[in-house]
C-alpha cells in the first residue's frame, strides 16, 4: 500500500512585503511570516484591520511580489518560476473575493464569466466548455438554464458569490484563498456559502486559506488558525485549542471582544494601532498589551509552544488555560 503524502501543499518561509510610501517612508506590511498548509486543510487567518492579512495572501498568490522569503506550492518555489511554468502554477491557486459583484464583469453573463478562464487556459472545445460551465453551476447549487444567461445585476448577493466560487474552481486549483467571502452577506446566506465551501472542499480535495474578521465563522470552518498583528503572526495552532485556550494576549483580547461572550476576567487592549512604518521595538503588541513588561520592549519574542505542541505563540509570557491574572503574570515575570 502506498503511504499517504504528508508533505505540505504550501510552505511559506520568512515572507516579507515592504511598500515604499513617498521618498523615505517604508511600510513593512508583512514581516517574517512562516507557516505550512496541509493538503485538504483549511487555515483561518484572523486579525484586526491593518494586521496584514490581505497583503499576506496576495503575496502568496503572486498578485503582489514579496520583498523577501519563499512561497513553495506543491514542491515548486513560486518566486523562481517564469513563463509557462509560472502560468501553470498560478492555475493551481485561485481567490474568492469579499465583494462578488465587483469581481464579476457587469457586461458578461454568468456563462461567459465561467467560460472565459476555460477558453484562455484550457484546450477544451466550445461544446466541452459549455458542458463544464453547466457542471460548475450545478456544483455550486445554481440551475445552468436559469442562471447561466443572467448578468450580475440580476443575481442576489448569495448567487453572485456562488458564481464567484464556481469561477475560482473552474481550472481545478489545489489552493483557494477566501478573502472575507461571506462578510458582505446576510447571516442566513453566510451559513449557506460556508456549507457550500466545506462540501466543495471535500468533493474536490481543496485546501483553503480563509481570511475573516468573524471569529465564529473562522472557528467553524478552520482546522488551524493563524492570528496576525501588525504584519506578524502572534499565534498559530489547532482551531479548537486557539479558541478554547489562547496563548497570546492579543488572541485573548479578540476573543473577549466577541459579542455574547462573557469572560470572567476580560483583557482589554489600550491605545491605537501603531504605524507599520514605525513598529514598536521587541514585541509589536506591547504598546497595547495590558500585561506587557520591560522584557517585551527589549526582545522580540519567537514563535514557540510547549514541548511537542503545535500550538505556538510569539509571547515572552504566554497565557495559561483561561489566562493568568495580572498578579500571577507579574509573579512569573519576577
Amino acid at each position: 500500500m502506498t503511504a499517504p503524502d504528508t508533505t505540505p501543499l504550501l510552505t511559506v518561509q520568512n515572507l516579507v512585503k515592504t511598500f515604499s510610501v513617498g521618498s523615505r517612508e517604508r511600510v513593512q506590511a508583512v514581516a517574517d511570516v512562516s507557516f505550512t498548509l496541509g493538503r485538504g486543510e483549511t487555515l483561518g487567518i484572523v486579525g484586526e484591520t491593518g494586521s496584514g492579512k490581505s497583503t499576506l495572501v496576495r503575496s502568496i498568490l503572486g498578485v503582489t511580489r514579496p520583498t523577501a522569503g519563499r512561497v513553495v506550492l506543491d514542491g515548486e518555489d513560486l518566486s523562481r518560476l517564469r513563463g509557462a511554468r509560472q502560468r501553470a502554477a498560478r492555475r493551481s491557486t485561485q481567490m474568492i473575493f469579499q465583494d462578488a459583484m465587483s469581481s464579476l464583469d457587469s457586461r458578461w453573463s454568468v456563462e461567459k464569466s465561467l467560460d472565459e478562464p476555460l477558453r484562455l487556459e484550457t484546450t477544451l472545445t466550445r461544446a466541452q466548455r459549455r458542458a463544464r460551465v453547466a457542471e460548475l453551476l450545478d456544483l455550486v447549487g445554481l440551475d445552468p438554464v436559469v442562471h447561466g444567461p443572467r448578468f450580475p445585476r440580476q443575481l442576489s448577493g448569495g448567487q453572485a458569490q456562488r458564481v464567484a466560487i464556481a469561477r475560482a474552481i473552474a481550472l481545478s486549483p489545489k489552493l483557494v484563498v477566501c478573502d472575507e467571502p461571506v462578510s458582505a452577506l446576510d447571516v442566513s446566506v453566510q451559513a449557506q456559502i460556508i456549507n457550500l465551501l466545506e462540501r466543495i472542499k471535500g468533493e474536490l480535495g481543496l485546501s483553503y486559506i480563509f481570511v475573516s474578521h468573524d471569529l465564529s465563522v473562522v472557528r467553524h470552518i478552520s482546522d488551524r488558525v493563524a492570528v496576525m498583528y501588525l504584519g506578524k503572526l502572534c499565534e498559530l495552532g489547532d482551531a479548537e485549542q486557539v479558541f478554547r485556550a489562547p496563548r497570546h494576549p492579543y488572541t485573548r483580547v479578540l476573543l473577549d471582544a466577541v459579542p455574547g461572550r462573557t469572560p470572567s476576567a476580560p483583557l482589554r487592549m489600550h491605545g491605537e494601532l501603531p504605524s507599520p512604518s514605525n513598529p514598536p521595538s521587541g514585541c509589536r503588541f506591547r504598546t497595547r498589551c495590558p500585561m506587557a513588561q520591560e522584557l517585551c520592549a527589549r526582545e522580540e519574542p519567537a514563535m514557540r509552544g510547549p514541548e511537542e505542541s503545535a500550538h505556538l505563540a510569539a509571547c515572552h509570557f504566554p497565557l495559561h488555560v483561561g489566562g493568568p491574572s495580572r498578579e500571577e503574570h507579574e509573579k512569573v515575570v519576577a
